[in-house]
């Protein structure tokens, strides 16, 4: 019983260092912001965000005319700039900073320090400039 124990101490000891040592080309929370930035998410998103409240107000907008038939414009215009502020507030509590941030991680855990620079080298070329 001894042994076994020992044996299992070593091989615990002799396997943590494998477990706790970070990869040895891991990416920084710098090089996922610079590849964000280069790539233009954070604008992409702010105008996906723009889109979107403008496809909420004319859904709102038009379903509200199916269901008043009667409706006068001034009341459906009222109705989708109701929605569209709805919209708003709504990314307001999940704004595109945050979501930045929840994004970080998951390119530090899928790329290294060097696929990043990679992307970032394409991102700032001739040719990734028109992705």
């Amino acid at each position: 019983m001894k042994s076994v124990i020992t044996a299992l101490v070593l091989l615990a000891c002799g396997a943590a260092p494998m477990v706790c040592q970070q990869p040895v080309d891991a990416a920084t929370k710098e090089d996922v912001e610079q590849i964000l930035e280069v790539s233009g998410l954070r604008e992409t998103m702010k105008s996906m965000y723009t889109v979107m409240a403008q496809f909420a107000a004319t859904t709102a907008a038009d379903v509200y005319k199916q269901k008043n038939p009667q409706a006068t414009p001034t009341e459906v215009q009222k109705f989708a700039l109701a929605a569209s502020g709805s919209f708003q507030k709504a990314t307001n509590v999940f704004s595109v900073d945050e979501l930045i941030e929840v994004v970080i991680p998951v390119y530090q855990r899928y790329f290294t320090h060097s696929d990043l620079l990679s992307l970032n080298d394409f991102y700032a070329s001739p040719v990734g400039q028109k992705c």
